[in-house]
């Protein structure tokens, strides 16, 4: 799949999410699913996602050490960009919100110091344990995009 192509329909951004779930073996679609960052030894995930973006989170398993064994991943500032780099074609779509590319950018710009903390998150079922680490702000970010959601019904 050419990196300089445009995902603008409905029907392009299946077909990227198709090409890379075909190339991350094992995947498993997530309830929830996010990258974060610890600061001051707490978690901040700037864009949580439940049951919806399923095609940043494959592209975040094909940048990765991703097994559907493990609710966390520590990936590197590298591993990340690959994310954003692989995600950018979305982002003509025009009537897509591109939250996860924002909040990846936001990730790499703003805690560059950090960047040896981010973390993926890939949640299956709402009562799977997570570390302790990760799990109260990752729940957390769970129920306010669940409240959004709502409020956009």
């Amino acid at each position: 799949m050419a990196m300089s192509e445009q995902w603008n329909t409905d029907e392009k951004i299946d077909a990227a999410y198709d090409y890379f779930v075909s190339r991350v073996p094992n995947f498993e679609e997530p309830y929830a699913h996010a990258v974060g960052v610890m600061v001051n030894s707490r978690m901040r995930f700037p864009c949580v996602n439940v049951q919806e973006h399923l095609l940043p989170a494959v592209i975040v398993a094909s940048a990765c050490d991703y097994s559907p064994d493990k609710p966390t991943i520590d990936i590197s500032a590298n591993q990340l960009r690959t994310a954003l780099e692989r995600l950018l074609p979305a982002e003509s779509h025009p009537h897509l919100v591109h939250a996860n590319l924002a909040a990846w950018r936001h990730l790499l710009t703003d805690y560059r110091a950090q960047e040896d903390s981010f973390v993926a998150v890939f949640l299956y079922h709402a009562d799977d344990p997570l570390p302790h680490l990760v799990n109260d702000s990752f729940r957390s970010g769970i129920a306010t995009r669940i409240k959004e959601k709502v409020s956009q019904a």
